[in-house]
């Protein structure tokens, strides 16, 4: 758990091929606000291709309300464009830094 009840949730799932690569297949970066029937702030994935958005593959963004939780948007990133894990954590901390007033209500 990180500052304020913010959790960080990371799932990925790994292979490695035939000349001893790690390859990453599945990927979920999953933030949230503990506490608040686990309020989500955003979701990186690509375990689904939306296809009705016309995605080109499957790395996604669910942005969510940090009011009501509810889902505001699905933002197409792309695998070529898909963060490291420090950019998903400068992203949470930026983003409690906007909204830490909210998160001591």
């Amino acid at each position: 758990m990180c500052q304020k009840g913010i959790i960080l949730d990371v799932l990925k799932v790994l292979d490695i091929n035939d000349q001893h690569q790690v390859l990453g297949l599945d990927y979920s970066y999953h933030a949230r606000i503990s506490g608040r029937n686990d309020q989500p702030i955003f979701r990186y994935d690509n375990s689904h291709v939306h296809a009705e958005l016309m995605h080109p593959d499957a790395f996604h963004k669910h942005i969510f309300s940090p009011f009501t939780g509810r889902e505001l948007a699905i933002e197409w990133i792309g695998r070529d464009y898909w963060p490291f894990m420090h950019e998903i954590i400068e992203e949470l901390y930026i983003w409690l830094l906007h909204h830490e007033a909210y998160l001591e209500l």
